[in-house]
């Protein structure tokens, strides 16, 4: 794959010492190529594997929104319930606001992370809970529900509360029993305080001048995010969708859909996977990137080829790395990998 290869050769040029990444790629759900490069730790010189734990960020909005959708599939929600019939003390502006409007980010949901970044607040330490109570002070929505695509990290941290709600057990506890351990996907962890301990993980750098330096800290809210991972373990997540292990092809094919806005035309956003054409090719992605990490899963569902892209180094423009995974796919399709 000389793309790829390229790609490892560039980045790794005049870098003998410096984070690093794992890729894979995957056709059919099945691994075709894998490569890691780089140290997970700088200072103790610890070498990225395929079973190191990165921290995916809004990856994790995947298993949020697969989460809101095994609980429609067993009955004890409704897409298109009003939020406020579950959380019933949310301002009055929040009455029109359902469920698939915070899947797919059109609710109009301040985004938390951006208020606070944009009045110079740190989101340093905030829960959940913190979360909701940011919730409860602001006066309105930033636009009308569903008439635009907006992304809202607020309303994937409520969807978290709310799978804890209906479900009776902690969004850790529902990720672990109804995906990471059927998938087997053994070092996928909820992290939700400081102090608990990530086996094999991976520490976060970002780069000024010529020096790496460390730039790990990472939030204690989920839904938003929350979870770290191995490429390893990934790759049962994206085979699941390949395999129909968990939904079948009719709530798949929901997942990686787009919703209607009001006007009629067509949102970007399915259920925790953004969606485009991108020269004629439908694409589903989403890039997690947060403090340290830049991560990228994209699939060409027409070609069941996916490409999982893991970094513990934040690089400004992810985009790069978006561009980079769907040149690797459009390589596999070219020569005709099966």
């Amino acid at each position: 794959m000389k793309m790829m290869d390229e790609f490892i050769a560039n980045y790794t040029k005049n870098k003998s010492v410096s984070p690093g990444f794992s890729l894979a790629v995957m056709k059919d759900g099945k691994s075709i190529y894998n490569k890691s490069y780089g140290f997970s730790s700088m200072e103790d010189k610890a070498e990225i594997t395929e079973d190191t734990c990165f921290y995916i960020a809004s990856l994790a909005k995947s298993f949020t929104a697969a989460a809101i959708m095994l609980l429609y599939k067993q009955s004890k929600l409704d897409l298109k319930d009003n939020i406020n019939k579950y959380f019933k003390d949310l301002p009055h502006y929040y009455d029109n606001v359902k469920i698939i409007n915070m899947v797919n980010h059109t609710s109009g949901i301040k985004d938390y992370f951006t208020v606070y970044e944009d009045n110079n607040k740190s989101t340093d330490n905030m829960t959940n809970d913190d979360v909701y109570d940011f919730m409860l002070r602001e006066k309105e929505l930033e636009y009308p529900c569903n008439s635009r695509y907006g992304y809202s990290n607020t309303a994937y941290v409520l969807l978290a509360l709310l799978i804890e709600k209906l479900s009776g057990q902690s969004f850790s506890d529902f990720l672990e029993h109804n995906f990471f351990k059927p998938l087997g996907m053994k070092d996928t962890f909820v992290v939700t305080e400081k102090t608990q301990t990530i086996p094999n993980r991976a520490y976060g750098y970002k780069k000024e001048g010529d020096e790496f330096y460390d730039f790990d800290y990472c939030g204690l809210t989920t839904g938003d995010g929350g979870i770290y991972s191995t490429i390893n373990d990934l790759k049962l997540w994206v085979a699941a969708f390949e395999n129909e292990s968990i939904f079948n092809k009719d709530i798949i094919d929901k997942i990686f859909t787009s919703n209607k806005l009001n006007d009629g035309s067509i949102g970007k956003y399915g259920f925790g996977w953004f969606i485009l054409d991108k020269d004629n090719v439908k694409v589903t992605f989403h890039a997690g990137q947060y403090n340290g990490f830049t991560n990228v899963i994209l699939k060409v569902p027409e070609e069941k080829v996916s490409i999982i892209i893991l970094s513990n180094y934040y690089e400004e423009g992810w985009q790069n790395i978006f561009k980079n995974g769907h040149g690797f796919a459009m390589e596999t399709k070219e020569i005709g990998i099966n």
